[in-house]
């Protein structure tokens, strides 16, 4: 945002140029109901730009200004502010690194089901769920369990539904916002039985059964 604000005042036309797509589709996106961090990729190579546009020239700014006795002190406090900024994506990528070696429940349950789960059982499963082996079940996938209502799983003959964090967890998170997606979870929670919930790592798996 600084990069675009500075752009716009001392190289309008280049900053406009720079701007266009990355202020529309970020208009576009803001539309849509779940957005994750590839959502926003697009945007990624125009941002840095900007902000490297910005970075490059404001200390260039900073050793000219006047009076002299300020250009230490503007300087220090440029460089604190890239520290803060930097702060938060390395504290992320330290916590993203520690969890690839964490055993989180996508893995438990894989186990648990081919260990529990009766061979040709029908299962559901939606995004982000564990692997569950087709050779040994029937499987079928959905984006999001709540594409269907409680009873047509009941029709169709399923015998177990697999459920995900990934997807529902966004929508426990902001209740509010997404009112009428976490009324459907809850009564797909409530309407089958838990069989088994794994909570390994941080992440969360239901497995309920409908019989």
């Amino acid at each position: 945002m600084a990069g675009i604000v500075y752009g716009a005042i001392r190289h309008p036309k280049e900053t406009v140029l720079l701007s266009i797509f990355p202020v529309a589709y970020f208009a576009f996106i803001s539309n849509f109901i779940v957005r994750n961090d590839r959502t926003f990729l697009p945007l990624a190579a125009f941002l840095f730009v900007l902000a490297a546009w910005f970075l490059i020239e404001l200390p260039d700014k900073f050793r000219t200004l006047q009076p002299e006795s300020l250009r230490k002190p503007a300087l220090a406090i440029l460089a604190g502010l890239a520290l803060v900024a930097l702060a938060q994506p390395i504290s992320k990528t330290i916590a993203d690194a520690r969890s690839l070696e964490t055993v989180n429940s996508r893995e438990t349950a894989r186990v648990w089901i081919d260990n529990n789960l009766p061979p040709g059982a029908k299962v559901a499963i939606e995004s982000y769920a564990p692997f569950v082996d087709p050779s040994r079940f029937a499987v079928q996938g959905f984006v999001r369990m709540i594409e269907n209502a409680p009873e047509w799983y009941s029709e169709q003959g399923f015998d177990y539904l697999v459920f995900s964090q990934g997807i529902y967890g966004r929508f426990y998170r902001e209740p509010e916002r997404y009112h009428n997606e976490k009324s459907q979870y809850d009564a797909l929670f409530e309407y089958f039985n838990p069989v088994m919930i794994l909570t390994d790592g941080d992440y969360e798996i239901r497995i309920l059964s409908i019989k």
